[in-house]
């Protein structure tokens, strides 16, 4: 079971949520996400960022430049309309801290 959640023990960590931006698409507070770091964000990717001094666990959609696989824009997406996404450029004090890859969820309290 193990192999199937973790691909690379050595670039894989765990991490608790906290908060509630993710509700509306299961990702509770507390849950526990598997994240690998190295991994590219495709488009929608739940991700895990350090921002402006604190981390964030967003949907990530990134905004290209016209006619160029360069990324103009990220938008860190809320799924909770009570929140505010975050918009990243160049200037932005950001980093990626890898890419959220399984949500395990407490089911017995």
């Amino acid at each position: 079971m193990l192999k199937y959640l973790i691909k690379d023990k050595d670039t894989t960590f765990f991490a608790h949520v906290t908060g509630d931006s993710l509700n509306n698409i299961g990702v509770f507070n507390e849950d526990l996400l598997i994240i690998q770091k190295g991994l590219f964000p495709r488009e929608n990717d739940i991700v895990v960022v350090f921002y402006q001094g604190e981390f964030y666990v967003k949907r990530y959609i990134p905004k290209y430049k016209e006619n160029s696989l360069s990324i103009e824009q990220i938008r860190l997406k809320s799924e909770k309309p009570a929140y505010n996404d975050m918009y990243i450029n160049e200037d932005s004090d950001f980093q990626l801290w890898g890419v959220a890859t399984f949500n395990i969820h407490k089911l017995r309290k």
